[in-house]
């Protein structure tokens, strides 16, 4: 009785075409159009194979749908979350824990704690989390702050922003980068024509020196004169004066363990000595057309300059 009805419903059906308000709980084939405009209940095995317009409340128990069409379903069953399914090309709905490839999608603003490098999954990135920044990329110019970079390879570098200044490391040997103000010792080092203002030299060997000597010149002009070194000249190893007057020309030299080559060549008519020593002292007196190398030295006798050698004529 129970199949007869069945059949009975299924010619009815496939006569008009409509259901209203149908419960059909045994297996079914439908070959025509069939639309539903009531409440129906397909709970058995049922082949839907022509055009099915369901749009009424319509229970499908244990499905499946080869192929459907679906512009857009609701998430939850209060209808309050519309999924929208994009129709402009073709792919696979993305789920929350399946391993899926993405193409062309745009994350606004996403929560990544880390990811893989590789498609072997070996390479594990962790993001660091503490504070916000750009990811850095091994090409891209990017300022890092507080970075520690341990034993990286840097074979050379930029010292200025506009990037003109270029600075190799010489790779050939070990050792630590040489800074302008912290004092380090310098080993095997070729300096080409360098400025070395108030070196302390510690025994040095020195072999074939080509040495220039600083000359400082003075002209007294005949005239009664003090020639007080300045701090440029009293640097220099020679010290030439001309015109030295027989009344009194001093040269006042610093308080300082400094040696001189003093050379005077006043020889003029009416020419005189010339005398160095420290300010208020006695110093050393040389004669007209002479030359003697004189120190300053702290002695039993004087805290003054006094002679090393005797007058030479020059």
């Amino acid at each position: 009785m129970k199949r007869t009805l069945a059949y009975l419903l299924l010619v009815f059906f496939l006569c008009v075409g409509t259901t209203y308000g149908t419960t059909i709980k045994d297996d079914m084939t439908f070959e025509g159009p069939i639309t539903t405009k009531s409440t129906a209940t397909l709970s058995g095995t049922n082949t839907l194979s022509g055009t099915t317009t369901l749009s009424g409340t319509v229970t499908l128990t244990a499905p499946t749908l080869t192929t459907p069409i679906v512009g857009s379903f609701y998430q939850d069953a209060a209808k309050s979350i519309l999924i929208t399914v994009p129709t402009s090309s073709s792919g696979e709905l993305v789920t929350s824990s399946g391993t899926m490839t993405l193409l062309n999608k745009t994350l606004t603003t996403p929560i990544v704690g880390s990811f893989y490098q590789d498609a072997g999954k070996t390479n594990l990135i962790s993001v660091y989390g503490s504070a916000s920044g750009s990811i850095v990329t091994s090409s891209g110019s990017e300022t890092l702050i507080n970075k520690t970079l341990t034993t990286p390879i840097i074979a050379s570098f930029y010292q200025d922003a506009g990037k003109t200044i270029l600075v190799r490391v010489n790779g050939a040997a070990s050792g630590d980068i040489v800074t302008s103000s912290a004092t380090q010792t310098v080993i095997n080092k070729t300096l080409t024509s360098p400025t070395i203002n108030t070196p302390t030299i510690t025994q040095p060997a020195i072999t074939s020196m080509d040495w220039t000597l600083y000359v400082a010149s003075h002209d007294f002009n005949g005239a009664t004169g003090t020639w007080t070194l300045s701090a440029t000249e009293k640097l220099a190893q020679i010290l030439y004066v001309q015109r030295a007057t027989p009344d009194g020309s001093l040269i006042i030299a610093p308080s300082e363990f400094r040696k001189y080559h003093v050379v005077n060549a006043s020889i003029d008519m009416g020419a005189g000595d010339v005398t160095i020593r420290k300010a208020a002292g006695a110093g050393v007196t040389i004669g007209i057309g002479r030359a003697a190398t004189v120190a300053y030295m702290i002695t039993n006798a004087t805290t003054d300059y006094i002679r090393l050698t005797a007058d030479a004529s020059i």
